[in-house]
């Protein structure tokens, strides 16, 4: 069996000569080397009104260079838009997910991925990404025995489970250095977040806060489910129903688990919350609140929570 091997410009001189004498093409592929279905694809290929094999080497050349693999987000103005948003937090499937939702010219994730570690490790800084392995924390196992005037989580209206309605909010509190806490609300159907420090670390002072946050929501406040940390031990002072978890069980309350997750792209748990001020956590929930999400259909949490479309922002 003949092993392949490429026409050369030498092949193509000698193959001009051998038509030129009406020779067949078995005998110039035995001649040359090469199997009869490679000179004869070399002729239909090149061939005008006859073969030339000055003609043949420039088609050849131009097939080639169509053949190779294009550069990967060649388009400037696509590539500096993908780069805008990979340093406003945004991931490669978010920021594909978007341009497609938007009608806008759609690159893959792995473009994007592949795009970076190729030719911009400078932006590779921006993925977020967690690679090892998280030991799993001892739990305190709690002793005391719960009021039963809290209302379980397996009491949920079938509208909270189902994420149905709007005004359904998870609320979670964040811990940084030095144990200080911000305390983060999730509306359940459109994912939409509101952040804050704790001022006090005393559950009478977070009640407090708590039911201003709740006041100034702008949309009602229809329930909210938590865990039983002692500053959520407030149902009987809030004006609306409060679902707790069951023990050790942060699973059901995981779309403010995720949140959480999210925020410590902003705020890790090294933060000095001493040193971030209250803009800096706005700016954190509007990052957040502005971010395409998959399980939104790349909507943001924003646009679902105030009914309204609005386009990239770049």
């Amino acid at each position: 069996m003949q092993r392949y091997r490429r026409v050369t410009y030498e092949d193509r001189c000698q193959i001009e000569a051998f038509l030129g004498t009406k020779m067949r093409i078995k005998e110039i592929s035995e001649r040359l080397g090469h199997h009869r279905s490679t000179i004869y694809r070399e002729i239909n290929r090149n061939k005008g009104t006859d073969y030339k094999a000055s003609a043949a080497i420039i088609r050849s050349k131009a097939r080639l260079r169509s053949c190779r693999r294009k550069m990967l987000l060649s388009n400037v103005d696509l590539r500096e838009t993908i780069f805008l948003l990979l340093q406003k937090g945004w991931s490669p499937e978010q920021i594909s997910g978007r341009l497609k939702y938007e009608g806008k010219p759609v690159v893959s994730r792995q473009t994007i991925y592949s795009y970076l570690r190729r030719h911009s490790y400078k932006d590779c800084v921006y993925l977020r990404r967690d690679t090892h392995k998280k030991k799993g924390r001892s739990r305190l196992r709690r002793g005391k025995n719960y009021p039963s005037w809290m209302r379980s989580i397996h009491s949920r209206p079938a509208e909270v489970k189902d994420r149905s309605v709007l005004g359904h909010w998870e609320r979670d509190g964040m811990f940084v250095r030095e144990l200080r806490q911000l305390v983060v609300f999730l509306e359940r159907k459109s994912r939409y977040v509101r952040i804050e420090k704790v001022k006090h670390p005393y559950n009478k002072h977070i009640t407090k806060q708590m039911q201003k946050m709740i006041e100034q929501m702008p949309n009602k406040v229809l329930s909210l489910t938590n865990d039983h940390g002692n500053e959520f031990l407030d149902a009987k002072k809030l004006q609306v129903p409060v679902y707790y978890c069951d023990p050790r069980s942060p699973h059901q309350k995981g779309s403010v688990e995720n949140a959480i997750g999210l925020l410590r792209q902003y705020l890790p748990r090294s933060t000095d919350l001493k040193k971030v001020s209250n803009q800096k956590v706005k700016d954190c929930e509007n990052a957040l609140n502005h971010r395409p999400r998959k399980c939104l259909g790349f909507k943001t949490p924003h646009e679902v929570y105030f009914m309204q479309n609005v386009a990239l922002a770049t």
